[in-house]
């Protein structure tokens, strides 16, 4: 009898445990669901796409691949593939760190509730559209129709000198970040390091939140990309469902940055 009882009490033990387990991860993931969701601009019903830059070049073909009048071909740098591959890996895994016990259910919970990113190749026609959904813009002006959009509309704090009016240069190994509005405007961050810069804008014209993650180069738009995926839980603390503007140094090299290293913050709007 008492053999009998002692394991009825276990597992009535076991039932409790686990069932109170389950209450606390529910609660602790849909707390941090919704904080993630509310940072990146996604509420019901509302997609989030990620505009990467187009390096395809016409007048580089050789002429037998001369493309026929009306077409055009999409190319994307290394750094940019990973760029989408991080963003990918954020949205497609539980937004938190809990002990191993425990992520199988949150993996299981998320899983079923994710958000798909969908990725494409910047073209002209996002430069004729305004964006009306949550995006995340990689790389800049030059080579990035739907940055260059956004740029026209006077929405950004943070543009690159080479992005601003009249310019068709690219990033290169030199280049001056400068503010755009607020107090600041006119302002120049120069360093001798690769910048890049890391702003989240809210258009409230069209309610949508854009993020744009741009580089002097390939490389530290790669960077910036993953220094908000890896950031995004202070940032979020930090500035809630604001706007923000950061310009990062990641360090200068001849040779395009293969492993991730933390930048230096030069610059943050609001500070």
């Amino acid at each position: 009898m008492n053999f009998v009882s002692g394991v009825l009490g276990n597992i009535i033990a076991n039932i409790l445990f686990w069932f109170g387990l389950g209450i606390v991860v529910w609660f602790v993931t849909g707390l941090s669901r919704r904080k993630f969701l509310h940072f990146f601009g996604l509420r019901d019903g509302v997609s989030l796409t990620v505009y990467l830059s187009n390096l395809w070049n016409v007048s580089a073909l050789p002429p037998p691949f001369t493309p026929k009048q009306g077409h055009a071909g999409a190319t994307i740098s290394m750094h940019e593939f990973r760029a989408a591959q991080a963003i990918a890996r954020l949205f497609g895994g539980a937004p938190g760190r809990l002990p191993e016990l425990v992520s199988g259910l949150v993996d299981g919970v998320w899983v079923r509730r994710t958000v798909e990113p969908h990725i494409e190749v910047s073209s002209d026609v996002a430069a004729q559209k305004f964006i009306s959904t949550a995006a995340i813009i990689v790389g800049g002006g030059t080579r990035n129709p739907a940055r260059a959009n956004v740029v026209a509309a006077g929405l950004p704090y943070l543009v690159f000198d080479y992005e601003q009016a009249g310019s068709g240069q690219v990033g290169g190994n030199e280049g001056k970040v400068v503010i755009c509005r607020g107090s600041k405007i006119g302002e120049v961050v120069s360093q001798k390091l690769n910048l890049a810069i890391v702003e989240k804008i809210y258009d409230a014209d069209r309610d949508a939140t854009i993020f744009c993650c741009n580089g002097l180069r390939g490389d530290s738009s790669w960077g910036a990309v993953e220094y908000l995926c890896r950031h995004w839980r202070s940032l979020e603390r930090k500035y809630g469902g604001r706007g923000f503007a950061l310009c990062l140094g990641f360090p200068d090299q001849d040779s395009y940055m293969e492993t991730y290293v933390e930048p230096r913050r030069l610059l943050s709007i609001p500070d």
